[in-house]
């Protein structure tokens, strides 16, 4: 869409009395005139974002059935996070929380 450039040199000590109508229906003009932008542009974007959805669900489909397997049943992502773990030393249970640690346990 083509920029739109405002370009003012209208002071309020132009604005009178008899010509106030005249600034007034400017106005509305401008302002019918950025709504129709806006509207235009909502449109494109709302346009480009369907497409590229559109094309994230076509590479799931040929790249990542599970992914697409999931949404279409609606699952939830389970996951387990081990933050703990209880390891035997020495005939004494010591529990690690450092992940680290953690990481190199499991």
């Amino acid at each position: 869409m083509d920029e739109v450039k405002l370009v003012s040199s209208v002071l309020i000590s132009d604005i009178t009395p008899t010509n106030i109508v005249l600034y007034l229906e400017k106005l509305k003009e401008l302002n019918n005139l950025l709504i129709i932008q806006y509207k235009a542009e909502l449109i494109q974007y709302r346009d480009i974002q369907m497409k590229d959805y559109i094309q994230e669900r076509c590479d799931d489909l040929m790249n990542n059935k599970k992914k697409m397997i999931n949404s279409f049943m609606n699952r939830e992502i389970k996951s387990i996070v081990i933050d703990r773990v209880i390891v035997t030393e020495n005939n004494d249970d010591v529990l690690i929380t450092d992940p680290q640690s953690i990481k190199k346990r499991s």
